[in-house]
């Protein structure tokens, strides 16, 4: 299982917002289709504010923040001071469902393996000639 981001993008015209709710997982390898994502609705109207609301991802993180912030903060400049790109972050970052399944499927220890070392468990086969 790989690492998805879902986006929907609303743009209310008459109120003028436009807002990305991202869902899935974000990711450094998954910041970049947000970021094309921040672009495109930037372009809808460059005066409106974007809101991006992370709240309802499954998995989010530290790093992918990061790269997101440095993200928003390049975008221009509006008339206010008001950012025009605000992101909606949760107080706690969800950890990745999806390595922790990696953990508990991960190979079977032996317990002779020298330092904590795994060991697979594996069966081979030699092709007779």
């Amino acid at each position: 299982m790989t690492h998805k981001i879902s986006i929907v993008v609303r743009a209310d015209v008459d109120c003028g917002s436009v807002g990305l709710f991202i869902s899935g997982c974000l990711t450094v390898l998954t910041v970049p289709i947000l970021s094309r994502h921040i672009r495109r609705a930037r372009e809808l109207d460059p005066a409106v504010p974007v809101l991006v609301d992370l709240t309802g991802c499954r998995h989010i993180d530290a790093r992918a923040v990061e790269s997101l912030r440095a993200v928003a903060e390049m975008q221009p400049a509006g008339r206010s001071s008001e950012p025009l790109v605000r992101l909606e972050v949760p107080e706690r970052l969800p950890h990745c469902p999806l390595s922790e399944e990696e953990n508990s499927a991960s190979p079977r220890r032996s317990r002779f393996a020298g330092a904590g070392a795994p060991v697979e468990q594996r069966s081979d086969t030699l092709a007779s000639a």
